[in-house]
């Protein structure tokens, strides 16, 4: 799987909360406010539009077919209909956190693994300068 997707994905579905990893695409919520807040109420969503970031993202899952220009691309007046699975905002939130405590957890064990071999190895190639020869 070379030159695809990189290993940590940066983005949650605001309504689902799936990674960027598990769907084909991510869009920002619109930056109008208003319009922000008619896809929430759309999707069922208790949230106020001011609680969105910009870091925000919808799935495309949350769009029917006749929201796309093209497989991709958004048409400019689309609306989310799908808000099929609903996760409530806590529970989304909850979600993302446990995901991102995850993924900080695995890069913790690794780099005490790197310094874990690196205070192994280090102190033994001073001892033993002859096995540096040998190898």
């Amino acid at each position: 799987m070379e030159g695809k997707r990189p290993k940590f994905h940066s983005y949650y579905c605001f309504i689902c909360a799936r990674s960027d990893l598990e769907v084909q695409n991510m869009y920002c919520f619109p930056r109008n406010k208003n319009k922000a807040q008619i896809w929430l109420d759309n999707m069922n969503m208790k949230a106020n539009a001011s609680a969105l970031s910009s870091r925000s993202r919808i799935c495309n899952l949350h769009f029917g077919p006749e929201c796309f220009a093209n497989s991709f691309q958004l048409n400019r007046n689309a609306i989310p209909t799908l808000a099929i699975p609903i996760i409530l905002d806590a529970a989304a939130s909850q979600i993302r956190r446990l995901k991102r405590l995850a993924t900080a957890r695995k890069r913790d064990i690794r780099a005490l693994s790197d310094l874990a071999k690196a205070t192994f190895i280090a102190p033994f190639l001073l001892i033993c300068p002859v096995v540096l020869q040998i190898l």
